[in-house]
């Protein structure tokens, strides 16, 4: 949604002017993320990130018991979030349409998303097991924001810190994108879907991973782990050769890069070098 598309939206809601919830919770289970995810600013997403380590040490330095101290942080600061998250989307609405509602919005260009071969992406995410589909996310999200001169996307938070909710976001923005210039086909929401959920997947299983001393188990989630990697890259290909298609019906002369940027090696050659030394030293200890 660019900016004038949200300024309609905005006034569409302020001029049903409904009654404002007492309470959020989604902003009670998510806390500083939910304001993170409704782009309420860093200021916010701040303030309900640290609140909570923030008035658990007071509580400790007051003698409470820590158990005790945790608990009532972290109820304290989602209670507030729950209470005050509706009240703090309508004063970014009403911010927002007061900002821009005389503003004289220029023709925006098309975006011209991050364009490799399907080949070269699926070698680079097996290559790097799944840390370059970050780096991709982030590559899209940086055109996103240049080609939109949109200054509240803040592509390394999308892509490398808050991924997991801003992936499927990102599949609905290329797809609008691509939409404009050619008819998308039902397989691109359904490998949009499928990729999100084994994107959530895989990261249960890296924290499941982390967890298990048992190393039977700790090999059967591995296995799982790189089987979802594989299926991960796989249901990106089709995204890719559309965002592909979408670039060259804009510019006939665009073709996807024959070089690689140094954060595309970078990327693919520290995971693999990191992983490498862990086999290595696994296979020594047997």
């Amino acid at each position: 949604m660019n900016k004038l598309e949200q300024l309609k939206y905005y006034q569409e809601i302020l001029r049903k002017d409904e009654p404002v919830n007492t309470f959020n919770p989604w902003a009670f289970i998510f806390n500083s993320f939910y304001y993170f995810w409704k782009d309420l600013g860093l200021l916010l997403f701040a303030a309900y990130a640290f609140a909570t380590p923030l008035l658990f040490v007071s509580m400790l330095l007051v003698k409470i018991p820590p158990q005790a101290a945790l608990i009532t942080a972290v109820l304290v600061v989602r209670t507030t979030a729950g209470l005050r998250a509706d009240t703090d989307i309508r004063n970014h609405i009403k911010k927002f349409v007061a900002k821009y509602k005389d503003f004289k919005f220029e023709k925006e260009e098309p975006v011209v998303y991050f364009s490799v071969s399907p080949l070269r992406l699926f070698l680079a995410s097996l290559l790097s097991f799944g840390v370059y589909d970050i780096y991709w996310a982030y590559k899209n999200w940086d055109a996103v924001r240049n080609y939109k001169k949109d200054t509240s996307i803040y592509p390394i938070f999308r892509s490398w810190f808050f991924g997991i909710f801003f992936i499927y976001p990102l599949f609905s923005q290329i797809k609008q994108s691509c939409a404009s210039t050619k008819p998308v086909g039902s397989l691109f929401g359904f490998c949009s879907i499928v990729y999100t959920i084994l994107y959530m997947i895989n990261i249960i299983l890296t924290r499941l991973s982390d967890k298990t001393i048992d190393e039977e188990l700790s090999m059967g989630l591995f296995l799982i782990w790189m089987a979802v990697t594989v299926l991960s890259a796989l249901f990106l290909l089709p995204i890719q050769k559309a965002v592909n298609e979408h670039n060259h019906k804009l510019n006939p002369d665009h073709r996807p890069l024959n070089f690689f940027y140094p954060g595309e090696l970078a990327v693919i050659i520290i995971p693999l070098v990191v992983f490498t030394l862990f086999a290595l030293n696994g296979y020594e200890g047997n």
